[in-house]
């Protein structure tokens, strides 16, 4: 043996769930009532609970400084393991993550995806948009974590359409719901905000607001009603985001580094994830065409799990051919005419020139600003090249 520690959690987690679930559902109800007489902030811990929103991708706005840590490390319930380290986050006056006014500029590039693209674990200046913008001077708007049928629809990029369109998602995050472009989607106005204030008070969230709803519950003689609701309409997404964090498939003492249950799961067998590429390679390479229509260029960027890039530090995966789905993925969208860039191939070689770099963080499943610089280093005359460069 060599050490290596496995942390699986699902028996300890079935002795204890009923506890677990008593004790949710308290902080819960804490939670929809806490308006009244806590903080904004009361509880938010790092970024990702400070500044998600539930009506759309963050809250508008929002800006956040402070120090964060990983979902792993957390999960695990080890101290040590939580790789500590300062962060910033602003949301603009549509909720989405990029400086207040962005869209004014007139985007060229609009990154749409997940976590991955929204940058997660990273602040303002390491993302990907914030590369493009400070390094080729082009306009580039972060419109993750958003689906592309959203973006679509969105008037702002049918009236100023920008010039290429990056779909930006993470290995296990490929379902073809994620870039279906339905022939009879409705355009919408996003809302705009004028201020944090104008947000609570436009959504509900003023403590003026929920005052006067609660007077009127009780006037009506159904408070217990009046609670239920905001329980279940706010609890679930609450439940989802705080007390369902991803479960841990691996520890490796020798490097620090933890593995996500999802993620290590979906690579011991392929099956469901192949499954995948006939219908998303359709579903992209018709929104291709319909990007395409309105002058903008599809590129398709599929960031590798942690779990495929570092499988020699899994026993379970070491002797998996873990990066099966994203060469045929890659290849499938070739053969569709579906422009797009491997990231597997990028990332191996980086490790093999910088052992001692972090593509990922140890205590987390995102990527590190590394990894973000090296999948910019590779669109970096790709960009160029498509005539994304010449606003600047």
């Amino acid at each position: 043996m060599d050490g290596e520690l496995n942390l699986r959690q699902t028996r300890r987690l079935r002795r204890h769930s009923g506890v677990i679930l008593a004790v949710w559902l308290l902080l819960l109800a804490i939670q929809q009532l806490s308006p009244f007489f806590l903080s904004e902030r009361f509880f938010c811990f790092r970024e990702w609970e400070c500044v998600v929103a539930n009506d759309r991708p963050f809250k508008p706005w929002v800006r956040w400084q402070g120090i964060s840590y990983g979902d792993l490390a957390n999960t695990a319930g080890v101290p040590q393991l939580k790789h500590f380290h300062p962060e910033s986050f602003t949301a603009d006056e549509y909720g989405f993550r990029n400086p207040p006014g962005q869209y004014a500029k007139g985007p060229q590039v609009v990154i749409v995806g997940d976590s991955f693209a929204a940058g997660s674990q990273l602040s303002d200046d390491e993302v990907l948009p914030a590369l493009i913008e400070k390094e080729l001077g082009i306009p580039a708007y972060n419109y993750a974590n958003n689906k592309l049928p959203s973006y679509f629809g969105d008037r702002r990029f049918i009236a100023r359409p920008p010039r290429v369109v990056l779909a930006f998602h993470v290995e296990r995050e490929t379902d073809p719901a994620l870039f279906q472009i339905p022939d009879d989607l409705q355009p919408f106005d996003p809302v705009r905000f004028a201020s944090f204030d104008d947000y609570r008070q436009r959504t509900g969230g003023g403590t003026d607001r929920r005052l006067r709803a609660l007077v009127k519950a009780i006037r009506r003689d159904n408070l217990f009603g009046w609670v239920g609701e905001r329980l279940l309409k706010g609890g679930l997404w609450s439940l989802g985001l705080y007390a369902l964090p991803e479960q841990i498939f691996y520890y490796q003492p020798r490097t620090g580094y933890l593995f996500s249950e999802k993620g290590g799961r979906a690579h011991l067998d392929l099956s469901k994830l192949l499954g995948k590429i006939e219908p998303t390679v359709a579903a992209l390479r018709d929104a291709k065409e319909k990007l395409a229509a309105r002058g903008t260029r599809l590129i398709v960027l599929i960031a590798p799990d942690k779990e495929t890039v570092y499988h020699d530090q899994i026993p379970a995966l070491r002797d998996k051919n873990v990066g099966e789905f994203l060469a045929r993925f890659n290849a499938a969208l070739d053969a569709a005419g579906v422009e797009n860039l491997p990231v597997l191939p990028l990332f191996a070689a980086d490790r093999a020139a910088h052992p001692d770099e972090d593509l990922y963080f140890p205590d987390d499943t995102h990527l590190t600003a590394r990894g973000q610089r090296v999948i910019f280093d590779a669109l970096r005359d790709r960009l160029a090249a498509g005539g994304a460069a010449e606003t600047k």
